[in-house]
C-alpha cells in the first residue's frame, strides 16, 4: 500500500486524507484518500490470484456498485447505474469515480483502466494453455437513425499511416514488440465498421513460441472510434515478458445505442507542443455539455509503432470552454505522437 502511494505522490496525483480501513481478509488492504480532488479507494493484494479472487466475488463487488454497504469492508457509494471505473495492475485496483482518474492512475502506476458492471459478469478467467487466435469481433448491427456523437480525429507530430486492418470489425494494426520495464504493452486499433464504436474492449493474450499462454490482460481503448479511424490502449503483464513472445488479440466493439458509458466526444485539441518532457496544450468543448476532458498521448517511432502512453486530464471544462494540459512523458522519447481526447459529465 505505501508503494502504491509513493507512486501517484512521484506522479503528481497525491493522495491526500489517507485513511486506512479494517478488511477482514488478510491477503488485502485496503484504503481511501483524495487523488487530483477526487475520492478513491485503494486495495493492494499479496498476490495477483488474490485480486484475481476479489473480482470474481460478483457479490462484494456488487454491493460496492450498487452503494450497499459491504461487511467486508464497511465501505458504501453513491449508485449511479452506469459501470465503475477501475484503474488495476497484478497485485493493485484504484476504484475511481470519473474515467479520467482512473486513467492518470493505471498511467501512473503502470497498469490499465477496467470498467466494472453488475449487469455483465465480472468474473475473470484464469489464463490456460490452450491455443489462442486472433479474433476481432464485429459489433451488432444499428438500428438508429441517430447520427453518433462528433469525435474529431487524433492530432499529433506522427505523419505516417497504420496498416488497414480487417474489413468490417475493430481489429488491432499494431502494437509494441514486447513489454516496456514496467510490463506495459501498447497497441492500435482501427475501425473498419460503417458506425461508430462508443466502447472498444481489447483483451491481449501473450504466448511463448511452443504456444504456452503466459498471461492474459484486456483494456478498453482510449477513444470512441469512427469509422476508418484509429485508437490506441495499454495493458500491464506483471514482470514484463521474454522478447519473443507472441501476442494475439480479441476486439470486442460497442455502439452508442449497446453502451452505457457517459463518455462526451465533441472535444478539439486547439494546441499542442512538447516542451520541457511533455506535451502541452489546450483543450476545447464543442459540446453543449460540459465536463471533464482526457488527453491521452501515444508516442511512437517512425513506423508508427507504440512505444508509450500517457495521460492528462483536465478540471470541468463548460459548454464552448477552454482547458489547458500537460502529458508528462517520464523520460520516454516522443518527438513523434498522436493525441486524442474524450470527456466525460460533470460529477
Amino acid at each position: 500500500m505505501e508503494a502504491v502511494r509513493a507512486r501517484l505522490a512521484s506522479r503528481n496525483l497525491g493522495c491526500d486524507g489517507y485513511v486506512t480501513k479494517v478488511v477482514y481478509d488478510p491477503n488485502e488492504q485496503f484504503a481511501t484518500c483524495n487523488v487530483n480532488g477526487e475520492a478513491v479507494d485503494l486495495r493492494t493484494f499479496a498476490v495477483s490470484a488474490d485480486e484475481v479472487a476479489f473480482f470474481n466475488n460478483e457479490p462484494k463487488v456488487c454491493r460496492l456498485l450498487a452503494g450497499a454497504p459491504s461487511s467486508l469492508n464497511g465501505s458504501s457509494v453513491a449508485a449511479t447505474g452506469q459501470p465503475e471505473n477501475w484503474a488495476v495492475g497484478p497485485t493493485w485496483a484504484v476504484r475511481t469515480a470519473s474515467p479520467g482518474v482512473a486513467q492518470s492512475v493505471a498511467s501512473a502506476l503502470g497498469g490499465s483502466v477496467k470498467l466494472v458492471s453488475c449487469d455483465t459478469p465480472t468474473t475473470q478467467a484464469p489464463p490456460t494453455s490452450a491455443p489462442v487466435t486472433t479474433v476481432a469481433v464485429a459489433a451488432v448491427p444499428s438500428t438508429t437513425t441517430a447520427p453518433p456523437p462528433v469525435q474529431l480525429a487524433p492530432v499529433g507530430t506522427y505523419t505516417g499511416r497504420f496498416p488497414t486492418g480487417q474489413s468490417g470489425v475493430v481489429s488491432v494494426v499494431a502494437h509494441s514488440p514486447t513489454t516496456d520495464g514496467f510490463g506495459g504493452f501498447f497497441f492500435v486499433a482501427r475501425n473498419n465498421m460503417t458506425e461508430t464504436s462508443e466502447l472498444t474492449q481489447v483483451t491481449v493474450t501473450a504466448t511463448s513460441p511452443s504456444g504456452t499462454v503466459l498471461g492474459s490482460q484486456e483494456a478498453p481503448l482510449d477513444s470512441t472510434l469512427s469509422p476508418g479511424q484509429v485508437g490506441w490502449g495499454k495493458v500491464v503483464f506483471n514482470g514484463g515478458l521474454p522478447s519473443n513472445t507472441k501476442f494475439s488479440f480479441q476486439v470486442n466493439a460497442t455502439t452508442p445505442e449497446q453502451s452505457t458509458t457517459r463518455n462526451i466526444d465533441n472535444l478539439q485539441i486547439l494546441q499542442y507542443q512538447e516542451v520541457n518532457g511533455a506535451i502541452t496544450g489546450i483543450v476545447k468543448s464543442v459540446a453543449a455539455q460540459g465536463g471533464g476532458a482526457d488527453v491521452s498521448a501515444l508516442c511512437v517511432d517512425s513506423n508508427g509503432t507504440p512505444l508509450d502512453i500517457e495521460h492528462a486530464t483536465t478540471s470541468d471544462i463548460p459548454a464552448g470552454g477552454q482547458a489547458s494540459f500537460q502529458d508528462n512523458l517520464y523520460g520516454t522519447p516522443c518527438s513523434l505522437y498522436l493525441l486524442v481526447v474524450t470527456g466525460w459529465a460533470p460529477t
